[in-house]
């Protein structure tokens, strides 16, 4: 009785695992999906430093590019690119298999295929490492651009 009643509920089961009916369309979903933000730990860290430093800034603006920071007194925006998803010269390394079909080759050359678009951008613009943020680059870099 509460199977059937479950069944009602839910569009099917496929490998044993029971899927949900979605009440929206494909694009629909995609559209909102889309507008979901993560905060990512690497974001957290610096976020958390600038407010430290006492630097004002927004976090992820709405701007051409998507970056992640808006430094608001210099007019700069702040792009913080992890070795992993921007495929660092000195620290990436590939997985050796794919997770869920994901291809994260495909992935990463997209993002270094975006990121190089970055010239284009009609706004003043940094791009920090995560190795960078890490080892504690972060001021020396903002001072050597006039932002500290």
């Amino acid at each position: 009785m509460i199977r059937k009643r479950l069944q009602n509920l839910y569009s099917g089961e496929k490998d044993g695992i029971m899927k949900m009916a979605d009440i929206f369309g494909k694009r629909k979903r995609s559209e909102i999906m889309s507008r979901i933000r993560s905060r990512s730990g690497l974001d957290r860290k610096v976020h958390n430093w600038l407010c430290a430093k006492h630097v004002r800034h927004k976090m992820y603006p709405k701007a051409e590019g998507n970056p992640d920071f808006l430094l608001k007194d210099a007019g700069v925006y702040l792009f913080v690119d992890s070795c992993f998803w921007h495929g660092c010269p000195l620290h990436f390394r590939a997985p050796k298999s794919s997770f869920a079909g994901i291809r994260w080759e495909e992935k990463i050359r997209k993002n270094k295929e975006r990121d190089g678009r970055r010239s284009q951008l009609p706004y003043r613009w940094i791009a920090v490492w995560e190795h960078s943020i890490k080892n504690g680059d972060l001021e020396r870099i903002l001072k050597e651009n006039g932002i500290l």
